[in-house]
C-alpha cells in the first residue's frame, strides 16, 4: 500500500471520529447538521479511499501479469532461435533443434502443432512403432508410410 494512502485513510477516520463525537455533544441543529454534512463527507473520502486502493492493488497485479508474459515472449524467441522447421519424411515435418546450438541435448522432435501455441512439446515414439506422438496435443506421425529423411542432410534414408 502507497504510505499516503494510509496516511489519508487514518486521518480520514480519525477526523470522522471526531465529527461523531461533536454531533453526540448538546449543540444548536445548525451546528449539529453542519456536523453531519462533515461526517458524510468524511465517510465518501474514505470510501473513495478505499476503491483508490482496490485499483491500485488490481494495476499492480496486472503489471506484474504483463511483466510475466513480456518474460515469456523473450523466453520462446530466444527458444525460436534454436530450432528450425525440417521435413523429416516427405509432407511431414517437425521443428528440430539447430545444429551446434548449445546446451547439447539429444535429438528430438517438436510438434509443429504445439510450436504455434508457443509450447515446447517433445514427440515421442510409440514402442517398437514408426509412430511418433505429441503427448499434448495427440499429433501423431507415422514414418511407416513415408521413407525417413536424414535428419541432417534432408536425403531419404531407405532401410
Amino acid at each position: 500500500m502507497i504510505p499516503e494512502f494510509a496516511s489519508l485513510l487514518s486521518s480520514s477516520k480519525a477526523a470522522c471520529d471526531i465529527a461523531k463525537n461533536l454531533a453526540a455533544v448538546y449543540i444548536d441543529d445548525k451546528v449539529r447538521n453542519r456536523t453531519a454534512e462533515l461526517v458524510s463527507i468524511l465517510l465518501s473520502v474514505q470510501s473513495d479511499t478505499l476503491s483508490i486502493q482496490a485499483k491500485q492493488q488490481e494495476l499492480i497485479k496486472e503489471k506484474d501479469n504483463l511483466e510475466k508474459t513480456i518474460l515469456q515472449y523473450k523466453n520462446w524467441t530466444i527458444t525460436e532461435g534454436q530450432y528450425e522447421l525440417k521435413e523429416v519424411a516427405r509432407g511431414i515435418f517437425v521443428y528440430a533443434k539447430k545444429p551446434g546450438i548449445e546446451p547439447a541435448e539429444p535429438m528430438h522432435w517438436l510438434c509443429t502443432n504445439c510450436w504455434q501455441d508457443k509450447i515446447k512439446a517433445i514427440i515421442q515414439r510409440s514402442s517398437c512403432s514408426d509412430i511418433y506422438t505429441c503427448p499434448r496435443c495427440k499429433t501423431s506421425i507415422d514414418l511407416a508410410e513415408e521413407p525417413p529423411l536424414d535428419m541432417v542432410s534432408g536425403a531419404i534414408v531407405y532401410d
